[in-house]
């Protein structure tokens, strides 16, 4: 059975089901990454489509970064004082004020800005950069520059929101964010599959004339959760949509279970089925 076949069947050809407890142990692997690759991808595009297409992205970041202008060695920025204490994390800038006057060490996740100097700190080792380091960097990243009347070279708040927008930042950051995406999908679905799981081997329990091993309740599982992922990538901003996601775990699995069984008992499932024996 390819894997073209594998996703069908586990979609909705439910009198097939039994067929995919023949699916070696290895196309079934295949499988789970492959469903997380197109659940990663359906998460970005979504993301794309909503954001940096229609606009939204550069609009929001237009009312969260606030007017600056970085020189080479300067940094001129609207006082910023902002602190969130569930994510540990406290963001003040006053290019008027002395770091050294600033008081550290409040959060976890700290960086504290005044015109020359910014100090970075999460929970590691902190760091403080010059300015002057902070507009290489961002040149050496690819943010274009202005020039004012007397050649001062300098960036601000329309060139960072240009090169946010850019092909090269989506190179350089984005690819490894759908990496971490990809991974974190993994590690999501796996979740998912213990979820799925538990649900079939309680159904199990209450069906006395079906016994299914470990591995292949965990196979089914994996074969179980392709539409309820799916569903969940592409409405996850409904309200409710876990419940929803959820019910249909629940309903898939009293589908699959009970085709499996019909099978079973017409043509017979080697080592899939086992009667009971009284």
């Amino acid at each position: 059975m390819n894997i073209i076949e594998q996703f069908t069947t586990a979609i909705y050809k439910f009198k097939n089901y039994g067929s995919l407890l023949k699916v070696s142990a290895l196309s079934t692997a295949v499988y789970y990454v492959s469903l997380s690759v197109i659940c990663t991808l359906i998460t970005v595009l979504g993301f794309v489509f909503s954001n940096v297409v229609s606009g939204k992205l550069s609009s929001s970041l237009e009312e969260i970064i606030p007017n600056f202008e970085l020189t080479s060695d300067t940094l001129s920025c609207d006082k910023i004082d902002y602190a969130d204490v569930e994510s540990r994390m406290r963001i003040y800038i006053d290019t008027k004020g002395e770091l050294s006057s600033f008081s550290k060490y409040e959060m976890t996740n700290e960086i504290l800005a005044d015109s020359k100097e910014v100090y970075f700190a999460n929970g590691t080792m902190p760091q403080t950069f010059k300015m002057s380091d902070v507009f290489k960097f961002m040149q050496a990243l690819g943010v274009t520059t202005k020039t004012d009347s007397k050649n001062n070279v300098y960036i601000d708040k329309s060139n960072l929101i240009e090169y946010i927008n850019s092909s090269a930042f989506l190179t350089l950051f984005g690819i490894p964010c759908v990496i971490l995406l990809f991974f974190g999908q993994l590690i999501q679905l796996a979740l998912d599959i213990l979820v799925a799981a538990l649900v079939m081997n309680l159904i199990k329990s209450m069906v006395e004339k079906s016994e299914f091993n470990f591995s292949q309740i965990t196979k089914l599982s994996i074969y179980m959760i392709t539409f309820p992922e799916l569903f969940f990538c592409i409405f996850y901003r409904v309200p409710g949509i876990r419940l929803i996601y959820y019910a249909i775990i629940i309903a898939y699995a009293v589908i699959v279970m009970k085709n499996i069984e019909r099978v079973g008992e017409k043509d017979g499932i080697s080592g899939s089925v086992q009667k009971t024996q009284a």
